[in-house]
């Protein structure tokens, strides 16, 4: 994900915002944490809900700790009315990870274009698989390890994680 924000931040400089929900040095506003009543600590996501003058690219790192799988009635409506009509702003391209798929909320799955599936190899080379998320849903879907490995790849992005790449975020500090 902070691969794709930093080709994003080189190719199109200040034209753009970044938004996060983690700390990176790439963006413009990182949004800030809250205490549920329960305990629970939860992303304040008001600034998607603003209007920008330029094109906005958020990345939301683990997002299924904010939106868990629920039932449609407990997703923010006005968070859901904001991803449905992203076309009429200026732009906004929603970026995020989670670990399990299946525990970020339907309404996120629903609205999802495109997954990447990421893997790293001695925390240095990253490649990811790129698939239509009708598809990819349909891979995890299914029971059959025939299906899953017939699931068509739209395309496959690799890298090394540079110095300058891995200096933009910490992996390990927690959100």
């Amino acid at each position: 994900m902070v691969y794709n924000l930093y080709l994003k931040r080189k190719k199109y400089g200040d034209n753009i915002y970044i938004i996060t929900n983690f700390p990176c040095k790439l963006a413009d506003y990182i949004m800030p944490m809250y205490k549920t009543k329960k305990g629970e600590i939860k992303t304040n996501y008001s600034a998607l809900l603003r209007f920008y003058d330029k094109p906005v690219f958020v990345g939301w790192d683990e997002m299924q700790n904010d939106f868990p799988q629920s039932n449609f009635k407990e997703f923010p409506q006005i968070l859901l009315k904001r991803f449905t009509q992203l076309r009429k702003c200026k732009g906004m391209v929603v970026y995020y990870t989670s670990q399990d798929i299946k525990g970020i909320d339907v309404s996120i799955r629903r609205l999802t274009f495109a997954y990447n599936e990421c893997h790293t190899y001695k925390n240095r080379f990253t490649y990811y698989l790129n698939y239509d998320s009708d598809y990819y849903n349909a891979k995890y879907e299914s029971n059959s390890i025939d299906n899953k490995l017939k699931v068509p790849i739209n395309f496959v992005v690799s890298f090394v994680q540079t110095k300058d790449i891995r200096s933009l975020y910490n992996s390990f500090s927690f959100i």
